[in-house]
């Protein structure tokens, strides 16, 4: 092999070794944003209204953390049909393919750690605001 030529291009993965590989590797992100939506997200919804933060200066973290959290299961069905269409109708696609998916679990993965922080954040914002009368034994200040 003389200097002047290129070296070979990787092979392409299978489909289905890509897309079970990205599956598996995406199961805790995809239980932690589902717990994030179904528990968490009300929890500290009911907390903000609770402590009367909907019109303060810190609004815009809640409106991170719902925009971050909430609109994902519509972001994972329009990847899905873009990705049924290159699948399908783009013959290069399984050179770019492994590439693709390790991007969009880093994606996703980064979505859900900062919504996540944002939950997180707004439930610290939140709580000491809370009015005494809402305060069990157990969340009383020392």
């Amino acid at each position: 092999m003389n200097s002047a030529t290129p070296p070979p291009l990787p092979e392409a993965n299978s489909g289905l070794h890509t897309y079970l590989r990205t599956g598996v590797f995406l199961i805790p992100t995809l239980l932690a944003w589902a717990f994030t939506t179904l528990f968490l997200l009300p929890k500290v919804r009911q907390l903000w209204n609770d402590a009367g933060l909907m019109t303060s200066r810190v609004q815009w973290l809640m409106e991170t953390a719902e925009f971050l959290i909430v609109p994902l299961a519509f972001i994972f069905v329009g990847g899905f049909v873009i990705l049924l269409i290159l699948e399908f109708w783009w013959p290069a696609w399984p050179r770019y393919r492994r590439v693709v998916f390790a991007c969009i679990a880093l994606f996703i993965h980064t979505v859900v750690l900062a919504g996540i922080l944002a939950i997180s954040t707004a439930a610290l914002v939140a709580a000491p605001v809370l009015p005494d009368k809402k305060r069990t034994p157990l969340q009383s200040p020392q």
